[in-house]
């Protein structure tokens, strides 16, 4: 599939949740150019950046619990660390750590998308 991807010039995204150190450079060979959804629970994000920024597109890192549970200002902290930890030298998508399901409070996305807005034009 990755080589598909490159002979169309087409990015492959690569989604699995859960714990990928064992598998996270099998997967990188595979022509994979980005990674979603980086579960938090599982991956520590700036670990992530750390050790494969140079080679993925990092896509998500934000708990779905914390959108379902959490209060807006609680979400725009965590965009706001994600952004600094993971955005530098780009390669840094916010996005939920899964899905976004239905039973995560409307306001709640909102706080997601305006941090991500608010704090994505610094970097």
């Amino acid at each position: 599939i990755g080589e598909l991807a490159k002979a169309y010039n087409k990015p492959l995204v690569y989604h699995s949740d859960g714990l990928l150190w064992d598998v996270i450079d099998k997967i990188i060979d595979c022509g994979v150019d980005a990674l979603h959804p980086i579960e938090p629970k599982a991956m520590d994000l700036a670990e992530v950046k750390q050790r494969y920024g140079q080679q993925l597109c990092l896509i998500g890192g934000i708990d779905v619990d914390l959108l379902a549970r959490g209060k807006p200002e609680e979400i725009e902290q965590q965009v706001k660390r994600n952004i600094e930890v993971a955005a530098y030298n780009g390669g840094y998508c916010v996005g939920s750590g899964n899905s976004i399901p239905d039973y995560v409070p409307f306001e709640n996305y909102q706080a997601l998308l305006q941090a991500a807005i608010k704090y994505g034009e610094s970097v």
